[in-house]
């Protein structure tokens, strides 16, 4: 719009008062006191095309800019998609990793009841101790994964905006 504006005349007003007087004793009377009113009126001439071209850049970078923005919009839309996918992959996991953690905790007590009653080797025992151990990394490493995705989920709708107050509570 300014580049469009500026192949059109630009016409200024303008006025001001002054005070005259050929001694300090008439500085402030009436009759010393001038005023003056002008008017300007600036055209452009002849600029060569100078001022289309400018017009047709400004336009240029609107459509640049506009598009730059619609892109950033995009990718943004991008990112959430992808970590509420993330979270919710990393949920079903967690899920299963939990299933795994249970059997490998009941496999456990089995285990040791049958190494009291003589009826297992401590080798087996061993083995289901480090079968839970192992379902216990599982599921803290999927939980951890979760946390991280979740944290990221945040970061990609912009963070913050849980602390925002609604405009009727700000009233």
């Amino acid at each position: 719009g300014v580049a469009t504006a500026n192949m059109y005349p630009d016409i200024t007003l303008s006025a001001g008062s002054s005070f005259g007087a050929s001694s300090i004793n008439q500085l402030f009377n009436a009759s010393s006191l001038a005023w003056g009113i002008a008017a300007g009126l600036t055209a452009p001439i002849f600029e060569g095309g100078t001022l289309e071209a400018n017009r047709q850049a400004a336009l240029e970078y609107y459509k640049a800019s506009a598009a730059t923005y619609q892109q950033t919009v995009l990718e943004a839309f991008g990112q959430v998609a992808d970590q509420l996918k993330a979270v919710e992959t990393d949920g079903v996991l967690m899920a299963q990793q939990r299933i795994a953690l249970d059997v490998a905790s009941d496999t456990l007590r089995m285990q040791r009841l049958s190494y009291r009653e003589g009826k297992s080797n401590l080798v087996d025992l061993v083995s289901a101790q480090r079968s839970f151990g192992q379902a216990r990394l599982s599921y803290a490493s999927a939980a951890a994964q979760r946390y991280a995705d979740t944290a990221a989920l945040f970061v990609a709708l912009g963070g913050g905006w849980w602390q925002s107050q609604p405009a009727i509570a700000r009233n």
